[in-house]
C-alpha cells in the first residue's frame, strides 16, 4: 500500500504551476503590447490626417482664387508632373491668387504667387507676397507636411475633358483640380516592404476654379 499524501503541492506541481502563470502573464502582455502600438499607429494617422486636412483647406481656398490674365506676365498657372525617389508622384503646382491682401508688414500686391512642390517626404509652401516686391522677405517658404510619400496633381481643362497630368502656363486656368497627399503606410512590417509593394493612404479633393470655368 503507497504511504498516504500529505497536504500540500510537491515541487513539480510547484514548478508546473509557475510556468503556466508565466505563459498567461506573457499573452497577456503580449496583447496589450499589440493593442498599445495599434492605439498609437491610429493616433499618429490621425494626427497626420487632421493636419492634411487643414492643408486642403489652404490649398483650396487660394485655388478657388486662381488669377491669371495672358497679357499680365506677372500671372501664371503652371502644373509639373514629377516622380520621387520611391516612384510615386512628386508633382509641384506654382500659381498666381487672390485670396489674401496683406502679409504682415510686407504690402502684398492684389495678387500673389504661390507655390506647393514636394521635396523628399515634405510639401513644401512657398509665398511671393508682391509680385512686384523685392524685399528679401517678399518670398517666404516653410513646410506644410512631413512624412508624404506622394503628393499627385490633376487639371480638368475648361470644356470638361479628360483629367491631365500636367498644366502649360500658357492654357489658361483649368476648371478643377484633383489634389491627393499620400501618406505611406507605417504599420508594423509595412517598412520592410520593397517601395513598389507598400500601401498608400490617400487623401484627396477635387476643387473647382471657378475663374476657369468660363
Amino acid at each position: 500500500m503507497n504511504p498516504r499524501r500529505q497536504d500540500g503541492f510537491t515541487l513539480i506541481e510547484v514548478l508546473l504551476a509557475t510556468a503556466i502563470l508565466a505563459v498567461i502573464v506573457g499573452m497577456i502582455y503580449a496583447s496589450f503590447d499589440q493593442t498599445a502600438a495599434l492605439s498609437r499607429h491610429v493616433d499618429q494617422v490621425s494626427d497626420d490626417y487632421r493636419e492634411a486636412r487643414l492643408v486642403l483647406s489652404k490649398f483650396s481656398d487660394e485655388i478657388q482664387s486662381a488669377f491669371y490674365y495672358k497679357d499680365d506676365p506677372e500671372t501664371r498657372f503652371e502644373g509639373s508632373d514629377g516622380v520621387g525617389g520611391d516612384g510615386f508622384d512628386a508633382d509641384a503646382l506654382s500659381f498666381t491668387s487672390m485670396s489674401r491682401g496683406f502679409a504682415g508688414d510686407v504690402p502684398a500686391s492684389y495678387h500673389h504667387g504661390l507655390e506647393y512642390r514636394l521635396t523628399g517626404d515634405t510639401l513644401m509652401y512657398t509665398e511671393t507676397l508682391n509680385m512686384l516686391g523685392t524685399a528679401p522677405e517678399n518670398v517666404q517658404s516653410f513646410p506644410l507636411v512631413e512624412g508624404l510619400a506622394g503628393f499627385r496633381l490633376r487639371y480638368l481643362p475648361p470644356k470638361g475633358e479628360e483629367w491631365v497630368d500636367t498644366w502649360e502656363a500658357n492654357t489658361g486656368l483649368p476648371s478643377a483640380v484633383e489634389v491627393t497627399l499620400l501618406f505611406p503606410d507605417t504599420s508594423e512590417g509595412a517598412q520592410d516592404l520593397p517601395p513598389a509593394e507598400r500601401r498608400l493612404l490617400p487623401l484627396s479633393t477635387v476643387i473647382r476654379v471657378p475663374m476657369g470655368e468660363g
